[in-house]
């Protein structure tokens, strides 16, 4: 394996006696992961049913091995968003955040999704994601993936992290940073990096990296946790960007982590975590787990403690807060939730026809002919270019309501009232896959009512069909078709 001479070097003194070790990881195959949906199935139900054997991927409990020999993108499971195909070391930083329902979440440099889906997952449709990509083709595929892991409660947005920070000061319970790199934990997985390398080393990510990780800081809530992380070894764009984040935020402190096979460099700054492929059964990666203290206002200005207000004090703090809320809507475009706008006649009549599922605190609103979702307690601007608010409902036509596909994947079965499910194994499963017509078996139709009907495998939705006398007229995305 030819490396580049200079990061050759840096990783004989990095490494010492283990640097032979790590060149023989190259000869090696590169592991292959999923990482269950647990907004959908549970961990320990889906190694019921799982298809390929699986092997625990040890920092996290939703993370499995699987084999390269599986075809994990071609069965139905994965296109129900059972699971995300992701390389093994890369699920640590979204289980090192911890999201918690009902939490503010921001993944700031999110696409293509594999840990923004893990963390809007685990809000478990309580709370609010923000998944952010400064490339807007980026954010597309980063969209695409939340939708089809069936998660609404988030807004997907395309800026810099200097403009995100001036409208959501302080806002976000937990941030995320998997900062842009020079990928040197990933020469063995994707060896065309060595050449982007030469380019565009440490040296260009470094300087890059703090001005994110600044502005990560900015937006994140006293109390509040950050992790940063990288797919890289370089000491430059790990430990020295944390470090220079701890000495231009003393606000900011690091909580040491632990993770299986992980190792630090205590003596630069321990605590920290490096995944090095001669050690772990994944690519190289870094994290670093950090919170900002509580003991400080978050109002500007003032040399008070929060724990030293009185109540009619924090009230009015409390106010503040809802107020800036209040003007960020009005700058939205998107109604106020005092004042909703009249919920279109079409949703009304598909939403008790077709559903059970009620969006109770939703705000239902539209723009142009879409509908939209926003959920509770979530904040926009118009000055923010956003690809998503909330959950999209599906359009208002003159003929009617038409549903999502990101309606279907948000939803459980036992919340539509018109629905049919196959078996992964049945043949038409597949078909429906493929965008083409399906029949129903006469005791199917007979249980089947006509009109939009939720198709599911297993129990669990793919899309959408219109079903007329036991033929289900497919309604299933075309741009997600099985090929």
């Amino acid at each position: 394996m030819e490396l580049p001479e200079n990061f050759a070097e840096n990783m004989k003194e990095l490494l010492g006696e283990a640097y032979p070790a790590y060149i023989e990881s190259f000869e090696k195959e590169s592991a292959q992961g999923i990482r269950v949906n647990t907004g959908k199935i549970s961990a320990e139900e889906f190694q019921k049913i799982s298809p390929f054997p699986l092997a625990p991927v040890p920092w996290t409990e939703n993370g499995f091995y699987v084999t390269a020999d599986d075809a994990v993108t071609k069965h139905p499971y994965y296109y129900a968003g059972l699971y995300y195909v992701q390389e093994p070391s890369a699920m640590l930083p979204a289980a090192l955040l911890g999201a918690k329902p009902g939490e503010r979440i921001l993944d700031l440099c999110a696409a293509p999704g594999g840990k923004a889906t893990e963390l809007g997952s685990r809000l478990a449709e309580m709370g609010l994601l923000v998944a952010n990509d400064v490339s807007a083709s980026r954010a597309k595929a980063l969209l695409k993936n939340l939708e089809q892991h069936g998660i609404g409660n988030v807004c997907v947005c395309s800026e810099t992290p200097e403009k995100l920070k001036d409208i959501y000061p302080e806002y976000f319970d937990r941030v995320l940073v998997d900062a842009p790199c020079s990928g040197e934990g990933m020469f063995r997985r994707e060896p065309a990096m060595k050449k982007a390398y030469k380019v565009h080393g440490p040296a260009y990510y470094a300087p890059l990296q703090r001005e994110i990780a600044d502005a990560a800081t900015a937006m994140l809530r006293p109390g509040g946790r950050m992790v940063f992380s990288t797919c890289t070894f370089s000491v430059e764009e790990n430990e020295e960007t944390v470090l220079a984040l701890l000495k231009k935020h003393p606000e900011m402190r690091l909580i040491a982590a632990e993770v299986p096979g992980g190792a630090d460099l205590p003596e630069k700054l321990a605590g920290c975590v490096r995944l090095y492929p001669h050690s772990v059964r994944g690519e190289g990666h870094f994290a670093a787990v950090l919170e900002k203290t509580a003991k400080e206002s978050s109002c500007t200005g003032n040399d008070f403690r929060v724990e030293e207000l009185s109540e009619s004090d924090r009230a009015a703090l409390e106010l503040g807060r809802l107020c800036q809320e209040k003007q960020a809507r009005m700058r939205s475009g998107i109604p106020d939730r005092e004042k909703p706008e009249k919920t279109p006649a079409q949703w009304q009549e598909f939403s008790e026809r077709y559903l059970k599922k009620r969006f109770d605190g939703w705000r239902i609103f539209s723009l142009k002919e879409r509908l939209y979702a926003l959920p509770p307690g979530a904040s926009l601007s118009r000055e923010l270019r956003y690809l998503r608010t909330g959950l999209l409902l599906g359009e208002c036509r003159q003929h009617g309501f038409e549903p999502s596909q990101a309606l279907a994947m948000f939803l459980k079965q036992s919340e539509a009232k018109n629905s049919i499910s196959f078996a992964a194994e049945d043949a038409r499963t597949v078909r429906y896959l493929k965008g083409e017509t399906v029949t129903l078996t006469e005791d199917e139709a007979d249980r089947t009512a006509d009109g939009w009907t939720l198709v599911c495998t297993d129990g669990f939705p793919l899309g959408w069909a219109k079903n007329r006398g036991g033929m289900l007229k497919n309604k299933y995305y075309a741009g997600w078709r099985m090929q």
